[in-house]
């Protein structure tokens, strides 16, 4: 890890930061106050960012580059949690409680963070009611995820799970034509999959004439049978 070679002047820092959920809603001053405890960071990649039981600290948000953001249990599975893109923020559910990282995350691409100190933040925390609810709300948007990990693992088949990914990427691209954001062994370990049964999921739909591959491009041939075989 390396800070960055040219760091970012306050103000474009707090353009940054108000595109990231936790800061949406900030006024400029708060804004301002919290460009003034981050950090810009350069991982590259492979290396990690934290890690689990780790001390806390700070919290991370994208500037570029991509991150897996992963639970790994004693026998060595690993479950993915997110895969952290440009804007996209990881770490805040080790601000509070015993302060450590809950998971682990390491840079899949050369990655440029901001990083934001715990104990600064927490004293903005104290000062700005409407920064605490916004985590809040953050935290809130992590125990969702994690309750929709568990019912995907509990209820969800390996076509369910591939039909739904690529329904909720083309609602995100509003597009039919899909650039996959990521190597199919990547996406394999975001839906809970080996990437063999992935792969085999794609391959039936293509026979089915329901996409079409192309390296890593899908293209949706019949959005109301991808519809049908998945839950949204």
């Amino acid at each position: 890890m390396t800070l960055g070679k040219t760091l970012i002047e306050a103000s474009a820092k707090s353009r940054l930061l108000q595109a990231c959920p936790i800061c949406s809603s900030l006024g400029e001053d708060s804004l301002l106050a919290i460009s003034d405890i981050t950090t810009e960071q350069v991982f590259e990649k492979g290396e990690f960012l934290m890690q689990e039981g780790e001390k806390c600290s700070g919290f991370f948000l994208v500037l570029s580059g991509r991150v897996r953001v992963y639970k790994s249990s004693p026998n060595g599975k690993e479950k993915v949690l997110l895969m952290a893109e440009t804007g996209m923020t990881f770490g805040e559910d080790g601000l509070f409680g015993e302060g450590t990282f809950l998971e682990m995350a390491v840079a899949l691409t050369k990655t440029k963070v901001l990083k934001i100190s715990r104990l600064d933040f927490l004293k903005l925390l104290q000062e700005n009611s409407s920064l605490a609810f916004q985590v809040m709300e953050s935290l809130c948007l992590w125990i969702r995820r994690l309750s929709t990990s568990v019912e995907d693992v509990v209820f969800l088949s390996a076509k369910d799970k591939a039909s739904r990914y690529l329904l909720e990427l083309s609602q995100k691209l509003n597009s039919t034509t899909l650039d996959l954001p990521a190597k199919k062994k990547e996406i394999a370990d975001q839906l809970g999959l080996a990437p063999e049964t992935f792969s085999r999921a794609l391959h039936e739909f293509s026979e089915q004439k329901i996409i079409e591959i192309h390296k890593r491009q899908v293209t949706i041939l019949d959005m109301e049978q991808l519809r049908d075989l998945s839950t949204l």
